[in-house]
């Protein structure tokens, strides 16, 4: 006895991948037939083999229990000439061994050769699929590198930029007095904490240095002293944020959000006029 496997001798191949999967579902549904459990491709191509012949039945009738005919309808079979015997088949089934009949696949032989073709076909397949995978993996991480490092490159010319616009509108007092408000602010949180790691803490998160993109302080102020809904109370980095918006730019809780945005460019516009 031939067994196909999951291979319908590539009937299915031409279908579209909806008629494909309901056409193999059904030829790959295992039965139980008097020679075992098998599926029904496989019965129905042995049958074939061994002689039997396929039949289309158009208006079929049969006797029901209360004596009275069924509705017509076309049943498939596949019967022996000599012992008068039949089964009956899907007509997926039925479609399935014309294609074996039409493309001469009679053969044991022949099957067996088209089986290994097409598995070594479908591993080719499948070792190009999994080489597009890989490549394209390998594709993404690298272009994925590409812009993590260029990333890396902006954010260090920004904060080069930002630094130089800091040094350019901070003395060096000025910016030891905000790391005293950084520090005081930092210490209402956790006053364990030695000051030699707030010191890290203060250059890891560039506070001073982000001071240099007047946008993204102007955004800030704005977020902070006006839409934010939160507790400040309850997050250090904007309570030193805050804290250091106060002192720089001496913005008082009673200030309009026309009066701050206003103290802020004050502070950058005659910064820059100083530094001129």
């Amino acid at each position: 006895m031939i067994k196909l496997g999951m291979s319908t001798l590539g009937y299915s191949n031409t279908k579209t991948p909806m008629q494909k999967a309901r056409t193999e579902e059904t030829l790959n549904k295992l039965w139980k037939y008097p020679e075992g459990i098998l599926s029904e491709k496989d019965f129905a191509l042995n049958k074939l083999l061994n002689g039997y012949v396929l039949e289309k039945v158009e208006n079929y009738q049969e006797y029901k229990r209360d004596g009275e005919l069924t509705k017509p309808k076309t049943i498939y079979k596949l019967y022996d000439k000599n012992e008068s015997y039949w089964n009956l088949i899907s007509k997926t089934a039925y479609d399935f061994l014309i294609y074996v009949q039409e493309n001469n696949l009679l053969d044991v032989n022949l099957i067996n050769e088209y089986i290994q073709n097409e598995k070594a076909e479908n591993e080719r397949i499948e070792m190009e699929r999994l080489q597009a995978e890989q490549e394209e993996k390998e594709r993404k991480e690298q272009e994925k590198l590409i812009q993590e490092e260029e990333r890396k490159r902006l954010w260090a010319e920004n904060l080069k930029l930002w630094n130089d616009k800091v040094n350019s509108l901070l003395s060096e007092e000025q910016k030891e007095e905000i790391k005293k408000v950084i520090t005081a602010t930092f210490k209402q949180f956790n006053d364990q904490v030695p000051d030699t790691e707030i010191e890290k803490y203060i250059n890891e998160l560039n506070f001073i240095t982000q001071l240099g993109n007047e946008n993204l302080i102007k955004h800030q102020v704005e977020y902070i002293f006006f839409e934010l809904d939160k507790d400040i109370k309850r997050y250090m980095n904007l309570a030193i944020e805050k804290a250091i918006y106060i002192h720089l730019f001496n913005i008082k809780e009673t200030d309009t959000k026309r009066v701050a945005k206003n103290k802020v460019s004050d502070f950058y516009s005659k910064s820059m006029v100083v530094s001129a």
